[in-house]
């Protein structure tokens, strides 16, 4: 049995269109779908018609790697696994989401 079948224990995932996808990600449809089309995301499947289907959770653990990987080639990690920013960078807001950050930074 694949990873991908479905359990009693593990159900079928949910796919969702780009607007729901997008709302649960924080960010704005056309920001969603530019992270698509440009490769940094995969969506969970294609209809017949050419419109993309996500399964949320798997989106929101590809932005989070990209995150990480982003965090590492920023700089150095300190000993609580905070980045220390380069030269130049600014903080954040504190009320500013992580996928907010990230759009910010594409």
């Amino acid at each position: 049995m694949s990873d991908d079948t479905p359990t009693p224990d593990k159900p079928r995932a949910q796919l969702v269109t780009t607007g729901p996808a997008a709302d649960a990600a924080g960010v704005h449809p056309n920001t969603l779908w530019r992270w698509w089309k440009d490769g940094l995301v995969q969506a969970a499947a294609m209809t017949a018609g050419g419109q993309t289907r996500w399964d949320i959770e798997d989106l929101l653990r590809q932005i989070d790697e990209l995150q990480a990987e982003r965090a590492q080639r920023r700089g150095a990690q300190t000993g609580h696994g905070q980045v220390e920013p380069l030269e130049g960078d600014k903080p954040p807001p504190a009320s500013t989401s992580r996928f907010e950050t990230m759009s910010q930074a594409m």
